[in-house]
């Protein structure tokens, strides 16, 4: 037991030893709990430093597959997986799992949606966000609230990002930074302008500290980061809780009723999602019957891949499918309904 300890502390010396860290830290860290929300650019970074600072539990969720755009910015991906297609979470676990058999993983492949989002952030201590839509953090920011949970908001695009602690009742929450989603096109995606993978590794690390501080008890939310990677800009900005804030303040959780949860752009896919919560799951096997009669079908380790008169569709067991080649919300609905009848 004693070199067992002692194993432990070789392990994390070099972060031990940092004034501010500590062993304290160390071990609050061992007993923490975290949801990471995605599995992409910021979620593969997140979770690398997660695993590597000793954090006990991490429980990934994410709805997406590998593919070669991926290489340049995920930080388990070699070029055979990005080419391949396999499951993302799939490839972080296992790599994660090597990396430090101290942290337990467990992954989710699916989408995190209202009817999910309070049983997948049960028992955690902090989420944290590597989501690539709006959509999502306005959900993980409602749970956060309604479950008094801190979160970590973390998003980049170009060679731009941002990042916030929220602590549900002490500082502003994420409706409070942004109460409505701004109209459709106005913010820039990772389709239309790209990604570098620097911002990425910043705010990644902007957020594991926030994380850190948080866990030993010094972070008190509020401050927004917004970074320029390639100009050089940091800035910090603080942002004010909002007296009339539709989610901290009225616990108005519009996003947990459902209501905006079913169509979302996927940033540098080209792509809509759909996701028919209420099924719960596709039996992919009727699926594969039926479809492989007309187009060309297919099957990928856990989900579908369907190419009809130019169109490709994604249907995975989660009740979601994936439209590839548009952007257009209300196209991709009316495909979906016409090819597949749902």
């Amino acid at each position: 037991m004693k070199g067992r300890a002692f194993e432990v502390n070789e392990k994390y010396l070099r972060q031990i030893i940092f004034p501010l860290w500590g062993e304290e830290l160390q071990e609050k860290l061992k007993s923490t709990k975290v949801l990471l929300v995605g599995g992409g650019a910021l979620g593969s970074f997140l979770l690398q430093g997660l695993v590597r600072a000793g954090v006990g539990f991490v429980r990934v969720v994410d709805r997406d597959f590998s593919s070669i755009d991926n290489l340049h910015r995920h930080a388990f991906m070699e070029e055979e997986e990005a080419k391949s297609g396999k499951i993302k979470v799939k490839i972080m676990e296992e790599k994660a799992r090597r990396i430090n058999t101290d942290t337990k993983i467990e992954t989710c492949f699916g989408d995190f949606h209202y009817l999910n989002a309070l049983s997948l952030a049960q028992g955690v201590d902090c989420i944290i966000d590597a989501t690539d839509n709006l959509e999502t953090r306005y959900l993980i920011n409602e749970v956060a609230i309604k479950e008094g949970v801190p979160w970590i908001y973390g998003s980049v695009v170009g060679s731009q990002g941002m990042s916030m602690a929220i602590l549900p009742g002490e500082s502003a929450c994420f409706s409070c930074f942004l109460p409505s989603p701004p109209s459709p096109g106005m913010l820039e995606t990772c389709e239309r302008v790209g990604i570098i993978n620097s911002v990425v590794m910043i705010i990644s690390g902007i957020q594991l500290t926030l994380f850190y501080r948080l866990i030993k008890g010094e972070e008190r939310g509020g401050n927004l980061f917004a970074v320029d990677a390639w100009e050089g800009k940091f800035r910090k900005i603080k942002v004010k809780r909002g007296e009339e804030c539709p989610a901290c303040q009225k616990k108005e959780f519009t996003f947990l009723q459902g209501r905006f949860s079913t169509l979302t752009t996927l940033c540098g896919r080209n792509a809509v999602q759909v996701v028919f919560p209420e099924q719960q799951k596709f039996d992919l096997d009727i699926y594969k019957n039926k479809l492989k009669r007309r187009g060309k079908l297919e099957e990928r380790g856990g989900y579908l891949v369907w190419e009809i008169e130019g169109n490709i569709f994604y249907l995975f067991p989660d009740a979601r499918v994936m439209v590839k080649g548009t952007e257009d919300k209300v196209k991709a609905r009316n495909l979906i309904s016409r090819y597949l009848g749902i």
